[in-house]
């Protein structure tokens, strides 16, 4: 069994996380979601914790599907915030904005 902490709260403690919680095995933040298969190989192969919460702005969008529609359309990732200090999210706060 892995046990991993993902999210926002994830990129604001990162090594803390592994350092109080040695069961921990991975430890990442909403920006390096589509890591997750390499940080499971990696701690597979070295028997050792993954803690990743770097914020990679490009590549997560190089395997995006081709457009669907035509006109104008968009998307909101709320699971990857933004920086306009919603009530509810902590993400600005974790990115030290």
């Amino acid at each position: 069994m892995l046990i991993g902490v993902g999210g926002c709260v994830a990129s604001q403690e990162g090594e803390a996380i592994a350092e109080r919680a040695p069961f921990v095995d991975l430890v990442f933040g909403p920006q390096t979601l589509h890591r997750l298969p390499q940080m499971i190989a990696e701690l597979r192969r070295t028997g050792r914790a993954q803690v990743d919460v770097s914020f990679p702005e490009i590549e997560k969008f190089d395997r995006l599907p081709a457009p669907r529609a035509e006109g104008a359309s968009a998307f909101v990732s709320i699971m990857e915030g933004c920086s306009k200090y919603c009530s509810f999210c902590i993400v600005p706060y974790t990115r030290g904005e």
